[in-house]
């Protein structure tokens, strides 16, 4: 006899297609487990339909391909299991499957091209990896990130402010705006007076819930030192400083990074050396020797 009964039943990609139907079909025909949800496994290139056809699709039954990411697994779970009358505890953003690696992109002086580097950078962390990069315009004021990008939507950053503490990964990511394949991006307030809503609080709280939903997040940042703009710095996995052969660039970057000696961030700067052809009076060669071992590229 049947202990107990299960909540979930998920049938996995190395049973044949006809295998699969006929478990299925046990579990439908057996009373105690008739609402039970049932969860197929497909493997790769197998249509829904080719499975469908050997067995009727209830409330219940859902399908997912391989490969599949943890988090769609995860969604697929819980929505299962909240149509069969379960409660399912609410996933909050540090529980989440995916923790992505991010990167923030900062420059200690304006006109350095970091906002079309970060852009150039998240396509081509995907073009390499094949993975999932969001793209974040943390220039809260005055981000161009729509403009370079020629992205016009009503999606943005502020959308996100009346829930507070609601925020969540579903939320998220319906405010991202699809750039490329495999890169989408937040984008900035619709105008500077709409950035006073976001407090540094809810800014961290943002890049903490697009974690769940990314392998890798870029920040493109505004040139200052204000809280909201040393929180996007601490919340990254790597800071990619850039800066360019002229006095003032270097010396504004020199006292950036006394700052993140202060900050104790020192291990995670890399610093990037921009327009290294332009005539400004300072070699490459002279940076390198300032800046030492963090110097990257």
């Amino acid at each position: 006899a049947r202990s107990s009964q299960p909540n979930l039943v998920v049938l996995g990609s190395d049973l044949s297609l006809q295998e699969s139907a006929e478990i299925h079909h046990q579990l439908r025909e057996d009373e105690a487990t008739r609402s039970v949800p049932v969860l197929t496994i497909l493997p790769a290139g197998a249509a829904n339909g080719s499975l469908q056809h050997r067995m009727p699709v209830g409330a219940h039954d859902d399908y997912l391909n391989e490969p599949f990411k943890l988090e769609v697994l995860n969604l697929k779970v819980r929505s299962l299991l909240i149509q069969a009358g379960f409660t399912v505890p609410r996933l909050e953003a540090n529980t989440a499957t995916t923790v992505a690696k991010v990167f923030t992109v900062f420059s200690a002086k304006g006109g350095v091209g970091k906002t079309v580097i970060a852009s150039n950078l998240a396509v081509a962390i995907h073009q390499l990896t094949g993975q999932r990069v969001i793209l974040v315009d943390g220039n809260l004021q005055f981000g161009d990130l729509g403009k370079v990008l020629n992205l016009n939507s009503q999606k943005t950053i502020h959308n996100a402010t009346p829930f507070g503490a609601n925020l969540d990964a579903e939320l998220m990511q319906s405010l991202l705006v699809p750039y490329s394949k495999g890169v989408s991006v937040l984008l900035p307030p619709p105008h500077p007076a709409a950035a006073e809503a976001i407090s540094t609080e809810f800014l961290q709280k943002i890049i903490a819930t697009l974690k769940s939903l990314a392998d890798y997040i870029i920040i493109d940042t505004a040139v200052s030192y204000d809280a909201r703009t040393l929180a996007l710095i601490d919340a990254a996995d790597q800071v990619l400083v850039f800066t360019m052969p002229e006095i003032s660039v270097v010396s504004n970057t020199e006292t950036f990074l006394q700052l993140a000696n202060d900050l104790e961030i020192l291990n995670r700067i890399s610093i990037v050396i921009n327009r290294v052809n332009s005539s400004t009076g300072l070699t490459e060669e002279q940076i390198r020797r300032k800046f030492g071992k963090l110097v990257v590229g």
